[in-house]
């Protein structure tokens, strides 16, 4: 049996889905990108906390305030 419906073609694609299409690919292409980019300037900052020893470091071994504990 054969179908006598035909399918109606496919409408023309407007300016509107355009933009909106290139939007939705210009936004998924920057979030891509930029998060390469803020990775590296969180570890920058990181690593210039370290260097500046703005974190605490301990002047001795772990070993030397264990025993202090004993």
């Amino acid at each position: 049996m054969t179908s006598t419906a035909e399918t109606a073609p496919a409408a023309p694609a407007t300016l509107k889905d355009r933009a909106i299409t290139a939007l939705i690919w210009v936004g998924m292409l920057g979030a891509a990108w930029s998060l390469p980019v803020l990775d590296h300037v969180q570890a920058q900052k990181e690593r210039a906390l370290m260097e500046s020893g703005h974190y605490y470091t301990p002047k001795m071994p772990a070993e030397y305030y264990l025993k202090q504990g004993e």
